[in-house]
């Protein structure tokens, strides 16, 4: 067998993948690619990636040969791994034409980045192309080339580590001083790593950036396979715990150290029993033939408080070996350092380094080491790498480009067709994606495989890749448009044929399109311009994907001076595209609106512009990370500028303060919302308590303290709730049908659940259009032990209002959860079947089908 580990070749993929050929449609070619779906744990500020690894995986995995031995050891497998141990197909035929046809190799063609690339989300990082009897393979190699994914990680967090270190550097260390920067953070992950391979290539990964190393296999492999023998990492003599006990006491151990290696740096952990105790009674007794040997002790702590630990290992070094204060201010110990080892992240990092400076210390005077954070706390989806199909040409040389869109994860849409990548020298000349025709070049992805090795392929040595990683990380902004006009064009225009596939039953397979309530006719979108009339009907309608499409035929058909028209017109777009959940198709048309318009421009053909936008459209557009991508911090950044823009305009126009008071207000409830949804309770909790706290002016509109009151509810700060619902009740009668609600939500809470159903079965029976009621008081049934009473409540509301209980997510998504808890098999499918059917008379086309809890 020539795979890895005594693997037959065939083995090195996922399952499903073996049958896949099978299925596949005919193609003269077929083309892939792979992209990082978004940045770093998902931050919205710095979305720069290190792309890097793909040389050990094609050395490794790709590039090996198969033999028909291979095949035979994989045909044994095969024949028993399928259900009930039975043959599971695979295409054996395929995998012994290609050994006797192409030497063995695997039949694509990869184009990659060059190792090191720093590259943005949606940026193609490789494309793979088959063809011809090949074509239906094109996906089979994409288990092992994803695995790139770990070392461009770990090459990232060490990067995105570099960049808090390399900002202290920059204001506290002096510039001949600044080499040290290289050496400060140390690779301590190799223990914690699942085999020797991953701490070698992580391990290399984070050398990309720094030169200090434990995992002696990483450096090895980097010096003597990746740089022709220059060493590429370094590390110092150091005791762990057991050398310190191994010793009569931590005096002599620290002894044994400064007379074998004190001439130049060393590292002693000091915490084996008593880190305050060795600090303030070890240091002063080594003082004296320490500052003889004249090197650098490297004081290590290894538990308690990362911040702490540090500040108190400097002030010690600083009371015995004294310090000076450099050209910026700072001060710099004497022939000594910290080391923090545990327990340290980027973030830690920061934290740690913030409180070095503000007590008045250099930056060099403290260096990290990271294990897990660096090799081990990281997996495929801390930047969601994928491997998407792109283009297909069929037998007639018909070329199809196709892309993902699933309704239910907007971020894991696709780009369609054949790809290209090139510098933009607009964004500093950071790598953005193109359209690319079919034998074009396409830029930065060079052939780095073709069908097999290429025999002249010139890898970049580790210190070449290093520069590129230091030249583009420097000069790349920290967020760039990864992919072009133009080809979110074609993603627009391939995904509205394919959109339209679907409409007509085409894309799934089926001869009639899918019925529709008072569908238009041809001729109402082949007109130019709709009328508000019709507009309005498609609204009452929740015929979104229709007001969609007239709305934008009659944008094309209006006047763009013309800009009350416009703007109106768009807003009903933008209304038909979030209510379908198409939320980053609004993000770009907002973006159109903005720049196709005079909307965003002083002075539009010598004169300002007649509007503004909407509150309500800024808003919109503020929260569409949120909704789409559930990117809350990019949500609360777009609200802190509109914020600072309400502040501005109270300012500017002092009529307005009352206005903008309540703008402001549900501004910071929204951005509330979002700390909640990112689990920051403790900053959250803060804003509340501020944003609420009673002022001279007049009350916050009531519905406003109300949501900020049930904002505490889902904090659990019950009592700061109460405190609201109590002001509220100030502010409007206590029959008043919120307070009612709020104290019903108040019962749920406590969890009162016989006083907050019969408030809310109250608060329905007075006001039958309080569908959320109705449905509450149903929930409170299930608290109450009575199911079937809640299947009951729930499809009554239903009967009663199908037009709005009956088309309401929610109360669907309970009345099918309440069918699961009393139906299995054949009658539960028939239950949900007709639920179904009813809803269908009645929802529109937003309607989320997830509601009915079909698996």
């Amino acid at each position: 067998m020539s795979g890895p580990f005594g693997l037959p070749m065939p083995m090195l993929t996922d399952s499903y993948k073996a049958s896949h050929a099978g299925v596949f449609p005919e193609a003269q070619r077929t083309v892939a690619y792979v992209e990082f779906r978004h940045a770093y744990e998902k931050d919205s500020e710095d979305t720069r990636i290190v792309f890097h690894g793909l040389q050990y995986v094609l050395e490794q995995y790709v590039g090996r040969q198969w033999t028909m031995k291979d095949v035979e050891q994989a045909a044994a497998f095969f024949e028993t791994h399928n259900v009930g141990n039975t043959a599971y197909p695979f295409p054996r035929e395929l995998f012994e034409r290609f050994i006797r046809e192409n030497n063995g190799y695997f039949p694509v063609r990869i184009e990659a980045l060059a190792e090191g690339s720093v590259v943005y989300p949606h940026t193609p990082v490789m494309q793979i192309t088959a063809e011809g009897a090949y074509a239906g393979l094109v996906t089979y190699v994409e288990t092992v080339l994803l695995m790139v994914w770990y070392p461009s990680t770990v090459a990232t967090v060490a990067r995105r580590a570099w960049t808090g270190i390399a900002e202290q550097y920059a204001r506290t260390v002096d510039d001949d001083m600044q080499w040290t920067l290289s050496s400060r953070l140390h690779d301590f992950g190799f223990r914690g790593c699942t085999c020797v391979e991953q701490a070698m290539v992580g391990g290399a990964a984070h050398l990309l950036t720094f030169e200090g190393s434990d995992t002696m296999a990483a450096a090895y492999h980097a010096q003597f396979r990746l740089n022709g023998g220059r060493a590429v990492a370094s590390s110092v003599p150091a005791t762990e715990h057991s050398v310190m006990m191994a010793h009569k006491d931590e005096r002599q151990a620290v002894l044994a150290m400064i007379e074998a290696y004190g001439d130049g740096a060393f590292a002693c952990v000091m915490d084996t029993y008593d880190y305050a105790r060795a600090l303030a009674q070890v240091l002063p007794a080594v003082a004296e033939r320490k500052l003889q040997r004249g090197g650098v002790l490297l004081i290590r702590p290894d538990s308690g408080d990362p911040v702490d630990a540090v500040l108190q290992g400097l002030h010690a070094a600083e009371r015995v070996f004294g310090s000076t204060t450099n050209a910026k201010g700072f001060r710099v110990i004497t022939g000594a350092n910290l080391i923090q080892g545990d327990g340290v992240t980027p973030e830690s990092l920061r934290r740690i380094l913030d409180a070095v400076v503000r007590d008045g210390f250099s930056a060099q005077c403290v260096a990290f080491g990271m294990g897990g954070g660096l090799l081990q706390k990281v997996n495929r989806d801390t930047m969601g790498i994928a491997y998407k199909l792109s283009s297909i040409t069929d037998p007639d040389g018909r070329v199809r480009d196709v892309m993902k869109f699933p309704k239910g994860d907007l971020g894991k849409v696709s780009l369609p067709g054949r790809l290209a990548v090139r510098p933009d020298p607009a964004q500093a000349g950071a790598p953005v994606a193109y359209r690319c025709a079919a034998d074009a070049d396409t830029g930065l992805l060079r052939v780095v495989y073709d069908c097999g090795p290429i025999s002249d392929l010139h890898w970049d040595d580790f210190d070449t890749v290093r520069r590129r990683l230091q030249h583009q990380w420097t000069t790349f902004p920290l967020r760039a448009n990864a992919v072009s006009t133009a080809l979110l064009e074609h993603q627009r225009a391939v995904h509205t044929r394919l959109q339209q596939s679907i409409e007509s039953g085409a894309a799934l397979g089926v001869t009639e399109a899918r019925p529709r309530r008072a569908a238009p006719s041809p001729e109402d979108f082949a007109r130019r311009v709709h009328s508000y009339e019709i507009l309005n009907q498609y609204v009452i309608g929740a015929q979104w994907r229709s007001l969609a499409l007239a709305a934008e035929a009659t944008i094309l058909g209006t006047s763009s001076h013309d800009e009350r028209t416009l703007l109106k017109l768009w807003i009903y777009r933008i209304l038909a595209l979030t209510s379908l959940r198409h939320y980053v198709l609004a993000d770009r048309e907002l973006n159109r609106l903005e720049h196709a318009t005079s909307f965003a421009k002083l002075v539009a053909n010598g004169r300002a512009p007649t509007i503004v936008w909407p509150f309500e459209l800024r808003v919109l557009r503020a929260r569409i990370p949120a909704l789409a991508l559930d990117d809350y911090r990019a949500s609360i950044d777009r609200l802190s500028a509109l914020v600072r823009a309400c502040s501005r305009q109270m300012l500017r126009r002092p009529e307005t303060s009352e206005l903008n008071a309540q703008r402001l207000f549900r501004l910071n409830l929204l951005i509330v919302g979002c700390l909640v949804k990112l689990r920051d309770a403790t900053l959250a909790t803060d804003m509340l308590r501020r944003l609420c706290e009673p002022s001279e002016g007049a009350e916050p509109d009531p519905q406003l303290l109300s949501a900020a009151a049930r904002l505490y509810l889902q904090l659990g700060a019950v009592a700061e709730a109460e405190g609201l619902f109590v002001r509220v009740e100030r502010i409007v009668s206590k029959d008043d049908v919120l307070a009612q609600m709020n104290r019903a939500l108040y019962a749920v809470a406590t969890e009162k659940w016989e006083v907050a159903r019969d408030t809310f079965a109250a608060i329905h029976r007075d006001h039958s259009e309080r569908i959320a009621a109705g449905n509450n008081a149903a929930i409170c049934e299930l608290y109450l032990g009575s199911p079937q009473a809640m299947l009951n409540s729930l499809q009554q509301l239903m009967v009663e209002s199908p037009a709005a209980a009956g088309a309401a997510e929610v109360l669907v998504f309970n009345y099918c959860a309440g069918l699961d808890l009393h139906y299995d098999g054949a009658r539960l499918r028939e239950a949900k079947a007709k639920k179904m059917i009813e809803v269908g008379m009645w929802a529109g086309d937003g309607f989320d089908i997830s509601s009915f809890k079909i698996h």
